[in-house]
């Protein structure tokens, strides 16, 4: 090794860390200083404040997703004497635990195989996307993605060095991930499966099989489950068209500005080609590549067949793999003109997230502000939960009037935009795309 090599190695590793660490602290940052909760992660909120058993009857009745996150999340929750904006926050902290997790093992795991710039590469893709906005989410979206991209990563290194360890450390976030999202479980199949291809190929196939059947038996209870609640499923009324499915790949490279998002989509896409120009490919590639293709061409058929299920969030599982590909192919490109375009962007993506959740914030503040002042109050679902969950002495009372005269609250994509009747006061709230009104009794 060069002394050039071995001092970019060592520039590479040093920005890696500092990066990760940064990260780490602008997501805390997020999750502290936001009580921002939409219906979902209210959900949430509430199965967990229940008992055990409880927590159990209430996700085996909705069915959302399967239950680890849920069971981790509780028993985090559990550990702190916190009230009910403090399990906001811990459950915040909870989902940003595992992006940071993701960064560190992710891109160990990268530099150990492929060197320190990779690894650099990788935490900067993950850095500069709509995977830094779901951090903050009470869901299990982060866990998911953390899950999948580790299973895909041990499994390509299974692919370079086979060993008992990785076949190990693959069954063990195969069966995290087929319990944290029904997506991820859509993703990791894909991935068995081409394991499968390998493993015939090396004569390995013993070994897959053993430790395939091993994850299918440990999910086997929850398949039981959902086959025989299958009922409880519900549709979206979202629509099959071009325009809803090319948003539906879209939604990863969100950063809260529709004109740096398409920068990063094009930035991908250039990248992307940059890297299947290069003569050679790692052999495992693909297998990154395709894993959110795999599941949103698996949600569009289920979508056509069964249930509807054509929500960008969904495909959030598979893109940590991506990302890792794509860092992977990178070690094929001579020139590295992508390193400062790629912290430029991620720079102003941060920006742009803060301010998205900084207005959410304040629009929080003042919702909460209202309500307090205002008793009895009447609330639209979405917001009648969030303010009787935050704030469970006031009087809260639900009310989905359209034609209801007072605050109305006018939904436009992630912002709701409030209009006060008597004054100028506009402000943001989470979230949804429709009408609801907020009024004294």
């Amino acid at each position: 090794m060069s002394e050039m090599k071995l001092h970019n190695d060592k520039t590479a590793y040093g920005l890696r860390i500092a990066l990760i660490l940064v990260m780490a602290v602008f997501m805390c940052a997020l999750a502290y200083n936001n009580f921002s909760i939409w219906d979902d992660e209210v959900f949430t909120l509430t199965v967990i404040g229940g008992t055990w058993s409880e927590l159990w009857s209430a996700v085996v009745a909705d069915l959302v997703h399967p239950p680890l996150h849920y069971f981790l999340l509780k028993a985090v929750v559990s550990l702190f004497p916190v009230d009910h904006q403090g399990a906001v926050v811990v459950s915040k902290l909870f989902s940003v635990f595992w992006v940071v997790l993701l960064m560190a093992l992710g891109s160990g795991i990268l530099a150990k195989r492929y060197g320190q710039r990779t690894a650099l590469v990788f935490v900067l893709l993950l850095s500069g996307n709509t995977v830094v906005g779901y951090s903050v989410e009470i869901r299990m979206y982060s866990m998911a993605l953390c899950a999948v991209a580790l299973a895909y990563l041990y499994a390509n290194e299974l692919v370079q060095e086979p060993g008992t360890k990785n076949w190990v450390r693959l069954t063990v976030w195969t069966v995290i991930g087929i319990y944290t999202n029904y997506f991820a479980a859509f993703a990791l199949v894909f991935l068995w499966l081409i394991l499968l291809v390998w493993s015939v190929k090396t004569k390995r196939a013993g070994k897959w099989l053993g430790c395939a059947l091993t994850a299918v038996i440990l999910y086997l209870p929850w398949v039981i489950t959902v086959l025989t609640h299958y009922t409880n499923i519900t549709d979206y009324d979202t629509g099959l068209n071009a325009r809803r499915i090319l948003q539906f790949f879209a939604f990863p490279f969100s950063c809260h500005n529709d004109m740096l998002s398409l920068v990063l989509i094009l930035f991908t896409v250039i990248l992307l080609g940059q890297i299947l120009y290069a003569s050679r490919k790692p052999e495992f590639f693909w297998a990154f590549l395709l894993s959110p293709v795999w599941i949103g061409a698996l949600c569009i058929v289920s979508s056509l067949v069964f249930h509807k299920f054509i929500t960008g969030r969904y495909l959030l599982p598979g893109w940590g793999a991506f990302w890792a590909g794509i860092a992977i192919g990178t070690t094929k490109l001579k020139k590295h003109w992508y390193l400062p375009i790629l912290a430029c962007i991620d720079l102003i993506a941060c920006v742009f997230i803060y301010r998205n959740e900084a207005m959410d914030r304040t629009a929080t503040n003042e919702m909460l502000a209202y309500a307090q002042e205002n008793q009895p109050v009447l609330a639209e679902t979405d917001v009648y939960r969030l303010l009787h969950y935050l704030m469970p002495e006031t009087d809260i009372q639900e009310n989905n009037d359209p034609s209801a005269k007072g605050i109305r609250f006018v939904y436009y994509w992630s912002d709701l935009y409030t209009q006060l009747s008597e004054s100028d006061i506009v402000m943001s709230f989470p979230l949804s795309v429709h009408e609801i009104c907020v009024f004294e009794q």
